[in-house]
């Protein structure tokens, strides 16, 4: 099995050794590969300081896969001083078409956002960049409704590292019970990348791409099966297929708080549905969230309800076919047999910020979340 992990400085049999040890004798920085990522300082040479704070990393996507640090890590340094560069790798030793790079300050950073955005890196290849996204937060499904959030506080300290709280959203049918997942948060980024690593550990020997499908070879049977339910679990995709809707398209936007906090939110857009009903689309939660995860769970569960679509599984009320049918005629809803209550709409929208409370907001770029994947910055 062809393993991810590269012992030692991360370089021997790479694309391009030759220019990376040149990379490194002439800076002095390491570089080392593991878990997926081929990391570049973090710390640089004589560093006795803290790490930069928050808002010092930069997104960069769009890179052409047999780009290396020998290219990207000049164009960096004519802009400020490079604390750490993370490049996400793939198996057969290409780049995943992005990359992390932090710099000393936020004033470096914002610079290189304006500078590098659209920046022409080779003929025709055009760079994306854009403020990283520093989550410290992680989704956990497939939680047992009757746990309390005590236990699976318990738990998640139990089998990972860095654990600092958990948030529990109670079912709309039964307060006593949690809605089979919970938001596990950490007490750094790097604490929860690791800890994601190790809940889904699931090693994968090789992926065989046939047109618009694939298949993966795991190397073992539990870790497929364990990939499988992950991917049955995404309830708005599977309706949208069903009913030939097409596949939802989520769009990212972003605000800042009160508190300077980054804020989230996605809109949703059913193509099938777009143009049979404008008023409603892109369907648009009311609320923001201080997390990519959460934003787009509240968005898919957004739009499940306002679809008639239960998102408690087999707790509460099921949303009726024909609640379905009144509001988008001509497309049936499998498996809908009662209408959502109004307690389950309002504790919805109890979740997030207002969204009134904000005039303005952006929409984040398009590259970054394809790229970015879950949501998650560097790992």
């Amino acid at each position: 099995m062809e393993s991810n992990h590269k012992s030692g400085d991360g370089l021997s049999g790479t694309q391009k050794e030759a220019a990376l040890r040149a990379l490194v004798q002439r800076t002095g920085y390491s570089l080392v590969q593991e878990n997926g990522q081929r990391k570049y300082g973090g710390p640089p040479p004589g560093w006795d300081a803290a790490p930069p704070e928050r808002g010092c990393e930069i997104f960069i996507g769009k890179l052409p896969r047999d780009l290396f640090e020998d290219e990207l890590i000049p164009l960096c340094e004519k802009i400020g001083k490079i604390y750490e560069m993370r490049m996400m790798m793939d198996f057969n030793g290409n780049n995943r078409g992005y990359a992390f790079v932090t710099f000393s300050n936020k004033v470096e950073a914002k610079n290189a956002i304006k500078q590098l955005n659209n920046y022409e890196i080779r003929n025709g290849r055009l760079l994306g960049v854009c403020a990283s996204v520093d989550n410290c937060r992680l989704f956990v499904g497939g939680i047992p409704k009757t746990k309390k959030r005590e236990e699976i506080l318990s738990e998640m300290k139990k089998v990972t590292e860095g654990v600092v709280d958990v948030i529990v959203y109670p079912s709309a049918a039964d307060k006593t019970k949690n809605r089979g997942f919970a938001f596990v948060e950490y007490e750094s980024h790097r604490a929860a990348a690791m800890a994601r690593r190790k809940l889904l550990p699931g090693a994968v020997e090789r992926v065989k791409k046939i047109r618009d499908y694939a298949f993966v070879h795991f190397s073992n049977r539990e870790d497929a099966v364990e990939a499988m339910k992950a991917l049955n679990g995404k309830i708005l995709e599977e309706i949208c297929q069903k009913n030939n809707w097409g596949q939802p398209v989520y769009q990212l936007h972003s605000a800042i708080g009160q508190d300077q906090r980054q804020l989230f939110l996605y809109k949703i857009t059913i193509p099938a549905l777009a143009s049979q009903n404008p008023a409603i689309h892109p369907f648009t939660p009311p609320k923001l969230s201080a997390f990519v995860d959460e934003a787009k769970t509240y968005a898919a569960e957004y739009t499940l309800q306002t679809l008639g679509i239960p998102t408690d599984g087999g707790d509460g009320t099921m949303a009726t076919a024909a609640a379905a049918a009144t509001a988008f005629p001509g497309y049936a809803v499998p498996n809908a047999t009662a209408p959502v209550s109004a307690a389950q709409l309002k504790q919805a929208v109890t979740l997030g910020q207002d969204l009134a409370a904000y005039t303005t907001y952006e929409v984040y770029p398009t590259f970054a979340v394809t790229a970015r994947g879950d949501g998650y910055g560097t790992f």
